[in-house]
């Protein structure tokens, strides 16, 4: 686990990578900012998620590779990817103690498809908004934050009820700000003789800005619940950042079965499921 400290000598801030196992310091890193000048400010709250470390200090959130702390030897400096503040719209300036949270998804497809609806369901069941209609995208590293336009923040039109304030209706915890877009999440209409992934081996990316993001394609059909299949794809990309593949683990299971079978060793159901799977 990570230990982040500074110095009020100016020194430069420094992580402390502990085992787990032994509970004992491994390395000890300083950090550096994204010009790769040596950082001596005051960091708090840190947070592994995927791919990325972020570090905060009094005026943002700073951003480094996992990898770099993985890979850099005990005395070598960490370069930020970079950062972002956390000032107010009033041009103040909010103190991070710390920040983490996972699963941004930002809902594409056509006009009357049911975003919106599907978004103000998850609102209803305690996710927050971000924009509809219209959302700003800025690249920060290897990062996409989402956010909306001043005019509409808040904002979310309904069809056949208009347009209605979501913080006012929902509360202070129903909106924030940005997000960090993890997923894209499309939205089409149910077609006859369309095929879509059912295995989930198969994955398909959105290219935006230059970064891919992993893309779903969800067809909507009558009866449907997309709120219960958003937040099981946010749950499910949350496992594969951790190293849990549901469909690859049930595809190596069923590949050492028909192995084991062709070898003489019999597993119960093989043949009814390769017989179901042949003639679906």
């Amino acid at each position: 686990f990570f230990i982040t400290g500074y110095h009020t000598d100016g020194s430069a801030s420094q992580v402390s990578i502990v085992s787990k196992e032994s509970g004992k310091e491994t390395k000890r890193l300083t950090l550096s900012d994204s010009d790769g000048a040596a950082y001596a400010g005051h960091v708090g709250g840190i947070t592994v998620a995927g791919r990325y470390v972020y570090i905060t200090d009094d005026t943002g959130l700073m951003v480094y590779d996992y990898d770099d702390f993985r890979n850099a030897a005990d005395g070598d400096s960490v370069k930020a990817k970079g950062k972002f503040s956390t000032s107010a719209d009033n041009g103040d300036t909010l103190a991070v103690a710390f920040t983490h949270e996972e699963g941004g998804m930002l809902y594409v497809g056509d006009s009357n498809v049911g975003k919106s609806e599907c978004v103000l369901d998850l609102v209803e069941r305690g996710h927050r908004l971000v924009s509809d209609d219209s959302v700003r995208i800025m690249r920060l590293g290897d990062v996409l934050l989402g956010s909306s336009e001043s005019l509409i923040k808040n904002y979310m039109e309904i069809r056949g009820v208009g347009i209605i304030n979501i913080k006012d209706m929902f509360g202070i915890s129903s909106v924030r700000r940005k997000k960090k877009i993890e997923v894209v999440i499309e939205l089409q209409p149910w077609r006859q003789g369309l095929s879509y992934e059912r295995t989930g081996l198969l994955q398909s990316y959105e290219e935006i800005l230059g970064i891919k993001v992993l893309k779903v394609a969800i067809p909507v059909a009558p009866g449907k619940s997309l709120t219960v299949i958003s937040e099981v794809i946010a749950k499910n990309t949350l496992l594969k950042l951790s190293g849990v593949d549901s469909a690859k683990a049930f595809n190596d299971a069923l590949l050492k079965a028909i192995q084991e079978k062709s070898q003489g060793i019999y597993h119960d159901g093989l043949d009814d499921m390769l017989f179901g799977s042949i003639y679906e």
